[in-house]
């Protein structure tokens, strides 16, 4: 959602608000997002009048405020993965929500203690394997709201510092790429 302009929202709302979708959902795809930015999304897409979503990355571990404040500004549908997983620095963990809203709304509908039995029994060992959660380079991609990729390509030549590293990102930030661009992070390097 942070690479769309003002002018992408004028364009897609029409269209939207005519189509047969039931849901309009807005992901924070780079995990860049603060609580104060979601109720300005949700009021740029309530003009569909569609029921609306949001889908919160983690690189800045901002997934679960910024899921609380969608919430309490009206959003109709959020969504979790089981302890995060998911591209990068993972998703909103499923089993944190489920908690919050059995302590804070109805005990006796929301119940994680099932989840955290999976992830007991098969998730923490996938994590191990296929290495999502916070990390160095995920968090500087959320700060530059870039994808990911970049951020992880510079790490893999581990020969960059940091402040380099952020440096390549705030390029690439500038060039506003929509995605990863394999070509633009060669550039740089050379």
């Amino acid at each position: 959602i942070t690479g769309y302009l003002k002018g992408d929202f004028s364009r897609i709302i029409k269209p939207l608000a005519r189509s047969n979708l039931d849901y309009v959902y807005f992901a924070d795809s780079y995990g860049s997002l603060f609580p104060k930015d979601i109720g300005g999304y949700i009021k740029k897409l309530r003009p569909t009048r569609k029921k609306l979503g949001f889908h919160a990355h983690n690189s800045l571990q901002l997934a679960f405020v910024n899921t609380l404040e969608a919430i309490d500004k009206g959003i109709d549908i959020v969504d979790g993965t089981v302890q995060g997983i998911g591209r990068g620095a993972g998703n909103l963990p499923l089993e944190v929500l489920i908690t919050y809203l059995g302590k804070t709304q109805d005990e006796n509908k929301y119940h994680s203690v099932p989840i955290l039995d999976l992830i007991r029994k098969y998730f923490s060992a996938l994590q191990k394997e296929l290495k999502w959660g916070y990390n160095l380079h995920y968090m500087l991609s959320g700060i530059y709201e870039v994808h990911p990729n970049y951020a992880k390509k510079l790490d893999e030549y581990r020969e960059y510092s940091v402040d380099k590293m952020a440096k390549a990102l705030k390029m690439v930030k500038e060039r506003g790429p929509v995605g990863f661009k394999d070509e633009i992070i060669d550039e740089l390097i050379n």
